[in-house]
């Protein structure tokens, strides 16, 4: 039974082995140039591993061009320049760079992994090339596609959705609505008016990162459309024909400015907003008098209106 054991025991273990060693891949270097041969292989092997997959160091009796997964990367100098070809497993693709030694084969080394291996594109360029050309251009469309959604709320008795969208750096674009119902006095009448209004807002904002975890912005709106009603008291009478054409001025405005506290990709938003609302039109309306019963007309002026409003809500980050 023992010796049954052993035998079982000694056959996995050779079959592991084997598989272990089917699957590892190896750097074949082939370096005709006067930078050391160890240290590149080890660049090499580090960079590989990263963005395409993991590489073991070479068998000591030597790696088959038949059997084992390698990746060949070959290394030559022209004048002041270092050429590089990589391939192996469906890629093939090259570098260069003027630098000089180590320096230039890593750049050539990673300007070839970013021209062949195009779904690591952007991690090699965030880790990497930040001083290559073919890097700059990515990483721009990078920065202009940072997905940041931030959703705002009012919490008080009225209804007002903010919605940010992160489109390039610290810079965003976006859209709010609010609903506001206040009640006022006009210039030249006693008697409480109640305002409705309904606005919608075109946003760009500017968000920042001060500390690790906390972020501050601001969003400034300005009016693309919206609406006032008026609702008057019982002894108020308004020509509505007049208030129809009554209409929210294009000046009317929107800020916002919050800090948002972040936990990986959720962030906490506290904030305060300021509106302005501005309505362009004047016009007649008339009430009766609640002793003498006599109808009095007057000028009605519409007042513009300021309001605060605190602000909660939540963004999502990538």
């Amino acid at each position: 039974m023992k010796k049954l054991i052993l035998v079982i025991s000694s056959l996995l273990i050779f079959v592991s082995f084997s598989y272990a060693n089917e699957n590892d891949c190896y750097v074949d270097l082939e370096n005709k140039t006067k930078i050391d041969n160890d240290l590149i292989l080890n660049i090499s092997m580090s960079i590989i591993s990263k963005f395409v997959t993991k590489i073991m160091p070479p068998p000591v009796s030597g790696i088959s061009y038949k059997n084992d997964c390698f990746y060949r990367v070959s290394l030559q100098s022209a004048g002041d320049e270092l050429f590089l070809t990589f391939s192996g497993k469906g890629l093939k693709s090259f570098g260069s760079s003027k630098k000089k030694g180590s320096d230039g084969f890593k750049e050539a080394l990673v300007l070839a992994l970013l021209r062949g291996v195009e779904d690591q594109r952007e991690k090699i360029c965030r880790e990497y090339g930040k001083d290559l050309e073919d890097c700059k251009t990515i990483m721009y469309w990078m920065d202009l596609k940072i997905p940041e959604h931030r959703f705002l709320f009012n919490v008080s008795n009225k209804l007002i959705v903010n919605y940010d969208y992160l489109i390039f750096d610290n810079f965003g674009v976006g859209y709010s609505y609010s609903s506001d119902k206040i009640t006022g006095y006009g210039n030249g009448w006693p008697y409480p008016i109640v305002y409705n209004y309904k606005a919608h807002f075109l946003n760009a904002s500017y968000i920042k990162n001060i500390i690790p975890q906390i972020n501050v912005g601001i969003i400034l709106g300005l009016l693309v459309s919206g609406d006032v009603d008026l609702e008057a008291s019982s002894n108020v009478n308004f020509d509505w024909e007049k208030s129809k054409s009554i209409k929210l001025l294009k000046s009317s405005k929107q800020m916002t400015i919050f800090g948002g506290y972040q936990i990986d990709n959720i962030e906490y938003i506290i904030g305060l907003q300021s509106t302005d609302y501005e309505v362009s039109a004047t016009f007649n309306n008339c009430s009766i008098h609640n002793t003498t019963k006599i109808r009095m007309c007057g000028n009605y002026k519409f007042l513009n209106y300021k309001i605060l409003s605190p602000m909660i809500g939540i963004g999502y980050l990538f």
